[in-house]
C-alpha cells in the first residue's frame, strides 16, 4: 500500500498529461473528418494514426520532463548535450516510441473494431434533430474515448518500467534518503 501512495503523484502527473494529449489527439482526430467527411473504418484508423504522432511528441517531452522527471545524464560546461548524452536521449526516445506505437496499435484495434462491428448507441436519437455525419462523428469520438481507456494503462505501465526506469529508480531513491532524513 506504501508503494501505491509513492505512485500517486506520477500516476497524477501522468494523467494530467494524458489529458492534453488526449486533447490533441482528439483535436487533430477531428479536424481530419471535419476536412474529410469520412466516419468510418480505415479511415478513422489513418486519422488516429496522424493524430497519434502529433501528441506523441507533446507526451514524450512532458512525461521525460515532468511526470518521471528523467534527467540526462551529462552536460558540457555551455549546456550542449555530450554526444553521448544525446545518443541516450535518442535511444529513450526510441523506445518511448515503440512502447507508444504498442498503444496505438491497441487504439486503432478498439476504433477499428467498435465503428466497424458496434452499431452507434446514438441511433435513438431521431434524425431530424441530429444529421448522419454528426451521429457517426459522434461514434467515431466514443470509440476514440473507448480506446483511449485502454492503450492508457498499456502506456503508462511500459513507461514506468522501460523507458524511465532509471528515473523511476532514482525518484524512489530520494524518496527512501528524504524520509530516513
Amino acid at each position: 500500500m506504501k508503494s501505491l501512495m509513492r505512485l500517486f503523484p506520477q500516476i497524477t502527473k501522468f494523467l494530467l498529461v494524458g489529458g492534453v494529449n488526449t486533447v490533441i489527439h482528439f483535436f487533430v482526430y477531428n479536424l481530419l473528418i471535419l476536412v474529410t467527411s469520412l466516419t468510418t473504418g480505415i479511415a478513422l484508423a489513418l486519422f488516429t494514426s496522424i493524430a497519434f504522432v502529433c501528441a506523441n511528441a507533446n507526451s514524450y517531452l512532458l512525461n521525460k520532463n515532468w511526470t518521471f522527471r528523467h534527467k540526462l545524464t551529462t552536460e558540457s560546461p555551455v549546456g550542449n548535450l555530450e554526444p553521448d548524452t544525446q545518443k541516450e536521449d535518442v535511444t529513450k526516445f526510441g523506445t518511448f516510441f515503440v512502447v507508444s506505437l504498442g498503444g496505438l496499435f491497441i487504439n486503432m484495434i478498439v476504433v477499428y473494431s467498435i465503428v466497424s462491428y458496434i452499431p452507434p448507441f446514438f441511433q435513438l436519437i431521431p434524425h431530424t434533430i441530429i444529421s448522419d455525419l454528426t451521429l457517426s462523428t459522434l461514434w467515431a469520438n466514443a470509440a476514440l474515448l473507448m480506446a483511449t481507456a485502454f492503450s492508457l494503462v498499456w502506456n503508462f505501465i511500459g513507461y514506468k518500467l522501460l523507458v524511465f526506469k532509471a528515473a523511476a529508480k532514482d525518484s524512489h531513491t530520494s524518496t527512501v534518503k528524504n524520509e530516513d532524513a
